[in-house]
């Protein structure tokens, strides 16, 4: 029994031997070399088809509940696809959309706008008037001219009027004060002016003021020029309409005010205030007193030129004429009397 089982394990590997054997002699025979690559190069794309196939069924796999992309030509969009389109939605009844709405309780609002805090009334506009302004435009100062009871100045852009309006001037101060606003009306936007009214208390030694002046703008504590605007003209045209004439006259006083406010000209109209018992002071004196106040120039002219009109009855002094002499020219003076005083300002006024 041993040796059949050897026997039969020397045949089996008798075999094996000879199988290796033949597997070897194929291996190194050149047959065997020539088949090889291509058995390789065949199992290995039989792999790659093999992967290829198996990823894209893995792919088509995990796709199959998405539905396919379609591109909408009106509305450049990706949209999914529908197998039939969708039926149109019924119109609404408006009435009964308002219906539903009114029914809803309002509770049922997502959220409540909160309330406006109250607002408080605004104050009425304070609006003013409307006013004109005169916009003065003139480049040639020689143009700048007044004219005052007959008497004229020229390139004069400051003025002030001094005017008698004492007592004496009762009967005729109304047609001269219309001459005063006739004068006053012709002046031009860019000139400035202002009118100071002579009524002097009777004691020269007196504090009272020896004249009155147009406080434009109101408060004013001492005469100053104001512009010839058509506002400030109506203001003095106003406050003339309030003189009346009272008091007596001292001229020095106002003409000693006048010159402090450096005009071009000043225009002085009086009747009576030459009396050295009103001036407390000698004609001379005055004279002396107004070459201080406007003295002359080497040139031989004064800064101020005054113009003289005496009014009513002559000077017994001449102080007047003498003034403008002095501070005006030859030209510089005139006298108008009682009887020519109405019928030369009434028809000046029906020019």
């Amino acid at each position: 029994m041993e040796r059949r089982t050897s026997r039969t394990r020397r045949r089996r590997g008798s075999r094996t031997q000879r199988a290796w054997w033949a597997a070897t002699a194929l291996w190194r025979s050149d047959r065997t070399h020539r088949t090889l690559p291509w058995l390789f190069s065949l199992a290995l794309h039989a792999a790659l088809i093999i992967s290829a196939a198996f990823i894209v069924w893995r792919i088509r796999e995990s796709h199959t509940d998405t539905p396919p992309m379609v591109v909408s030509f009106e509305e450049p969009a990706i949209a999914p696809a529908m197998a039939k389109p969708p039926a149109p939605l019924p119109e609404p009844d408006p009435a009964e959309a308002l219906d539903q709405i009114l029914a809803q309780p309002t509770d049922a609002m997502p959220f409540e706008a909160p309330a406006l805090p109250a607002m408080p009334e605004p104050p009425p506009l304070d609006i003013p008037e409307t006013q004109t302004f005169e916009q003065p435009v003139l480049e040639d100062t020689s143009a700048l001219q007044v004219e005052f009871s007959g008497l004229g100045a020229s390139d004069a852009r400051d003025i002030v009027y001094v005017v008698d309006a004492s007592g004496s001037m009762i009967t005729s101060l109304p047609d001269v004060l219309n001459e005063l606003r006739r004068s006053i009306a012709r002046l031009h936007p860019v000139q400035r002016f202002q009118v100071l009214l002579i009524q002097s208390p009777r004691d020269p030694a007196s504090k009272e003021s020896a004249f009155t002046w147009t406080t434009v703008p109101p408060g004013l504590k001492r005469p100053v020029l104001i512009d010839a605007t058509r506002a400030n003209k109506q203001a003095v045209y106003d406050w003339l309409n309030t003189i009346p004439a009272q008091r007596a006259s001292n001229i020095i006083p106002a003409l000693e005010a006048a010159l402090r406010l450096r005009p071009d000209a000043v225009f002085l109209l009086s009747s009576g205030g030459t009396d050295p018992a009103l001036l407390g002071m000698s004609p001379d004196a005055a004279l002396s007193r107004l070459d201080q106040l406007n003295p002359r120039h080497a040139s031989g002219d004064r800064s101020v030129v005054i113009r003289t009109i005496q009014v009513l009855e002559a000077d017994p002094i001449d102080l007047l004429r003498r003034i403008a002499q002095a501070h005006g020219g030859e030209s510089g003076y005139k006298f108008i009397s009682r009887d020519e005083i109405a019928r030369r300002f009434s028809q000046d006024g029906d020019r």
